[in-house]
């Protein structure tokens, strides 16, 4: 997603707009933090309420330079935990907890200068002010069907059957950053009608579908012929290049 460290840290600019520091001084933060959170993580996994043995349960979706990261920019942004947690791939109750876990760590180690006052929870910003402040972090969201192979199975052929095309296809959606064109993210693809449901769902924030169509700038899709399908693109290049 835009907002982890593999991405981020490759913009420079917009990482110190974000957390108001550099990308040197934010990796030597995730390395002194190493210690304190392998440590933190033994006491948590050890604790006698715990109800699973050591090993067992759910991993963390983020590294430790990606929850340190999120955290960061939660001290210097105060976004809403729904932006926040659509910037890093993540539901909001998953990116509160996060805070929650690495904010201690970085005020024991006195690494949370970068913090700004909190505004309250009522005064948090959401999608469009954060994008305001940064507008490097804006990217174009699309998505396109492409034809396959009818499968053999009767059943199945419903399932990659596009009304839209007349014919089988899969849905994919790249995410396309505005100002160098370069793909940034590329969701895994699925057959067209499965894709209806959840493709949108897993890009954008836990908010009402009038309200976040106000949080992106979403590029228009538009209709292509079997033809055009066939021919190598941006958007099919980046979607193959990220299956390999």
């Amino acid at each position: 997603m835009i907002g982890r460290s593999v991405w981020l840290t490759q913009h420079p600019t917009v990482f110190r707009a974000l957390t108001g520091i550099s990308v040197a001084e934010y990796r030597r933060i995730v390395a002194e933090l190493a210690e304190p959170y392998a440590a933190a993580e033994q006491r948590r996994l050890a604790r006698p309420a715990r109800q699973r043995a050591i090993g067992g349960g759910r991993r963390f979706t983020l590294s430790l330079a990606d929850q340190v990261l999120l955290t960061i920019i939660w001290l210097r942004q105060y976004p809403t935990f729904p932006v926040l947690g659509y910037l890093f791939g993540l539901d909001d109750r998953p990116a509160a907890r996060t805070v929650a876990r690495i904010l201690p760590l970085l005020e024991v180690a006195g690494r949370d200068s970068m913090r700004l006052p909190d505004p309250g929870p009522h005064s948090r910003r959401d999608l469009p002010q954060l994008l305001k402040n940064t507008p490097g972090l804006m990217v174009l969201v699309d998505s396109f069907e492409q034809r396959v192979q009818r499968p053999a199975d009767r059943a199945e052929q419903q399932a990659w059957y596009s009304g839209k095309k007349k014919a089988h296809t899969i849905k994919s959606q790249i995410a396309v950053e505005e100002e160098r064109g370069q793909i940034v993210d590329c969701w895994a693809t699925r057959p067209t009608k499965a894709s209806r449901r959840s493709t949108p769902r897993a890009t954008r924030p836990a908010r009402s579908r009038k309200a976040n169509h106000a949080r992106r700038r979403i590029a228009p899709t538009t209709a292509r012929s079997p033809a055009a399908a066939s021919r190598p693109s941006i958007a099919s290049g980046g979607c193959a290049a990220s299956r390999r």
